[in-house]
């Protein structure tokens, strides 16, 4: 898939309502501060930074995230996944992002884009990995 500046890392979002024997459609660009940095530049960044978008504003150049691995229900909220930043939350009715979801500062880092089902208990469970030190 590719956004609307070219960059291949774009995520987007498609969603369907059913209600009272009517369908409608919606999709939208997940707008992280990457998407926002290209969008505002006219052309992609690098997929590991949006610092190469210069002329973007400062405050969203320095987050590379993209939102574009899963999307899940968790907890009440829709969450966009990727291995590599918090979850990005999404109001499921305009799919406007609504920013990262720490969940109260209890998470950190990033967890897994590929949450698991116990099923037995039904619940979810993540994977979280936090790199400490050197190699």
């Amino acid at each position: 898939m590719r956004g609307p500046t070219g960059s291949s890392a774009t995520a987007c979002c498609h969603a369907f309502h059913l209600e009272n024997g009517r369908a409608s459609y919606r999709n939208r660009w997940v707008r992280t501060p990457k998407w926002q940095a290209e969008h505002d530049a006219g052309r992609a960044c690098s997929a590991a930074s949006a610092a190469s978008c210069r002329i973007a504003p400062p405050s969203t150049i320095d987050d590379g995230g993209v939102a574009n691995t899963n999307i899940i229900f968790h907890g009440g909220r829709l969450l966009a996944l990727e291995e590599g930043h918090l979850p990005t939350e999404i109001e499921p009715g305009t799919l406007n992002r609504l920013g990262y979801c720490d969940y109260k500062g209890a998470i950190k880092a990033p967890f897994t884009a590929h949450p698991k089902i116990d099923p037995v208990t039904g619940e979810d469970g993540v994977l979280r990995l936090q790199r400490r030190g050197t190699f």
